[in-house]
């Protein structure tokens, strides 16, 4: 794996981590994760790879988005 496998895995795994614990930088970290396992995969031709991380990507801005509103109606 290249370096920046590593740091991309150890981002989407902090962002998990985030999540548990109820804090919305979990879904910052697997926004920037996601992005970069797209720009990743689009380098080595892997799109079902990028499809994916798309989808992970529109559901983590949802996942903000949502526990943004949820925080403010508090």
């Amino acid at each position: 794996m290249t370096l920046l496998e590593w740091v991309l895995v150890a981002l989407s795994l902090l962002g998990n981590y985030w999540v548990v614990k109820k804090d919305r930088k979990g879904y910052l970290a697997w926004i920037i994760s996601n992005i970069g396992w797209i720009v990743f995969g689009l380098h080595y031709g892997h799109y079902g790879q990028v499809a994916m991380f798309g989808a992970y990507t529109a559901f983590s801005i949802w996942g903000f988005i949502r526990w943004s509103r949820d925080l403010q109606r508090r």
